[in-house]
């Protein structure tokens, strides 16, 4: 249900307007996403509750800003969202790293936790280009939220299509991270995982 609420909600990043009303519609997908996330992995209650909070102020801040048509909290909603989408696979894979069997569910579960991650860098890249005086993406115009999540999972996967690059060292260095960490996530967890499928293993140590 996970990776089909996270492959869902890329898709609708792809298809709704950057509107300010629009916008509406995209944020319960995204709370959505992030608290399927939590409630898989058996989160804590006091993490669950913070996160309910976290998406709420963030509902109540797009909200605002399509009421009122101002960017008064510009690039709060991606500070939230990040951090939310930074805890979730953090919590995904320690939860995955104490089933005592390898199974399908393990195998989606870090699959779930690498497309978190990129969705993490796609937030963090549009907060960049939010408090940054200067564009994020070079030689580009107006931007939506689905950019910035394409570029993230671009780099994540190392394709590089090169129609998107980041402006600033920063930004640069970061895609540069992303890829690193994602190449690194692939050849070792899932990798792991998808070698011993279907075997038990000791979660003592």
């Amino acid at each position: 249900m996970l990776l089909a609420d996270i492959v869902l909600t890329f898709l609708v990043l792809a298809q709704i307007d950057p509107a300010r009303w629009s916008r509406l519609v995209l944020a319960p997908a995204t709370a959505a996403m992030l608290l399927l996330s939590l409630l898989a992995s058996h989160a804590r209650p006091r993490l669950m509750r913070g996160a309910v909070l976290g998406v709420g102020v963030a509902f109540l801040i797009e909200l605002c800003e399509a009421i009122f048509d101002s960017d008064l909290f510009d690039g709060s909603t991606f500070a939230i969202y990040g951090l939310l989408v930074l805890i979730a696979p953090i919590v995904i894979v320690n939860r995955i790293l104490r089933h005592t069997e390898v199974k399908l569910s393990t195998i989606l579960g870090a699959v779930c936790a690498y497309l978190l991650i990129g969705m993490f860098f796609g937030f963090v890249y549009g907060l960049i280009d939010r408090i940054d005086s200067r564009p994020f993406f070079d030689g580009r115009g107006v931007v939506d939220q689905f950019d910035y999540i394409y570029f993230s999972y671009a780099s994540l996967t190392t394709v590089g299509f090169g129609d998107f690059v980041a402006r600033g060292d920063f930004g640069r260095g970061l895609s540069v991270l992303e890829a690193a960490l994602g190449q690194i996530f692939l050849v070792t967890l899932v990798a792991r995982l998808v070698g011993i499928f279907g075997q038990r293993r000791d979660t003592s140590s």
